[in-house]
């Protein structure tokens, strides 16, 4: 297998969260190089906290959140070796905690303990949230509903197009997918949340009182302010932008953005047509590496030229502001 053959099958391992396998491959890949320490002390850090988990000293929040941190250095490994620590050596920032390894126990939301002392390391501080660093790996999640009380919507379609987009970008290895939910339920959402990505695309129906989710038997069940509050507050410092692709979303994306995050939302009823431009223009601008401003123009500009008679009016919000973009 060549070099660009293996580095395809190790993603694909890490995008389906095989991660021990995908750490054989990495090993194999990086073996006799500098980086081989590297994937070996990762590794252990994976085992470490799988153990944990196991005995019940390690939350489930709490091994997403460092899961997803050693998927994130896993794919900063695959990228050529100039570049993979580039921004922990520029910065001096220590992403794995690799100078503290022998003495450190991961315990996730980037934090660890050492010498019985907990001392905050960098997760969740990404340099500026509209302006990308091109070393830093952010984290999306896909979560939808279409409920069988509603209007059929092409959500499937909408994934689809979103990981093309971010797979066809240049800075696609700046990006990594968490697990999509599809008909998710209000416990689903919850548990998905706890991984705290830093950006949340919601595909689905709303209406002027909240937005629609599925219930056990994937009948609507309506998410109104108090609640959608009480979903969003944890995610406070952690997510950067949530991007609500549903018809009369605009006031949520509101009430959402006060907890300091970017929030796109419709202020009218959105056809099915338009918010998959909207979504395809929007990862396209991600995926090249552009800022979250950018990126809303790019989609802005899709949505006129594939949908010239569509009535849209799509707001972005932060901290409880309107923006002008």
């Amino acid at each position: 297998m060549n070099t660009e053959a293996h580095i395809t099958r190790i993603r694909e391992l890490i995008a389906k969260n095989k991660l021990s396998a995908a750490f054989e491959e990495l090993a194999r890949l990086h073996q006799g190089s500098p980086e081989e320490d590297e994937v070996l002390l990762l590794a252990a850090q994976y085992d470490e906290n799988s153990r944990k988990s196991r005995l019940g000293l390690l939350s489930s929040a709490d091994e997403s959140v460092a899961q997803n941190n050693i998927r994130a250095s896993m794919l900063a490994l695959l990228r050529p070796s100039g570049e993979a620590s580039r921004g922990a050596r520029k910065t001096g920032r220590d992403p794995i905690g690799r100078d503290k390894i022998e003495r450190q126990i991961n315990i996730g939301q980037g934090n660890y303990i050492e010498n019985q002392t907990i001392h905050s390391a960098n997760q969740g501080s990404l340099s500026s949230p509209d302006q990308p660093s091109p070393d830093e790996v952010r984290t999306i999640l896909f979560a939808a509903a279409n409920p069988t009380n509603t209007g059929r919507i092409q959500i499937d379609k909408e994934h689809n197009i979103i990981e093309n987009e971010m797979r066809s970008g240049s800075q696609r290895e700046n990006f990594l997918f968490l697990p999509p939910k599809f008909a998710v339920r209000i416990t689903d959402l919850i548990r998905a949340l706890k991984a705290k990505p830093h950006i949340l695309h919601f595909a689905g129906h709303g209406e002027q009182e909240g937005i629609l989710l599925s219930n056990d038997q994937n009948q609507a069940i309506m998410l109104e302010d108090t609640a959608i509050k009480r979903l969003f507050k944890p995610l406070q410092h952690h997510t950067q932008l949530v991007l609500l692709n549903n018809c009369y979303s605009a006031h949520q994306a509101e009430l959402i953005s006060t907890f300091g995050m970017y929030v796109i939302g419709h202020r009218m009823p959105v056809s099915d047509a338009a918010a998959l431009s909207f979504a395809k223009g929007f990862y396209l601008g991600l995926g090249e590496g552009i800022g979250f401003e950018e990126a809303y123009n790019d989609a802005e500009t899709i949505v006129w030229a594939e949908n010239p008679q569509a009535n849209v009016t799509i707001e972005v919000w932060k901290d409880g502001k309107k923006l002008a973009w």
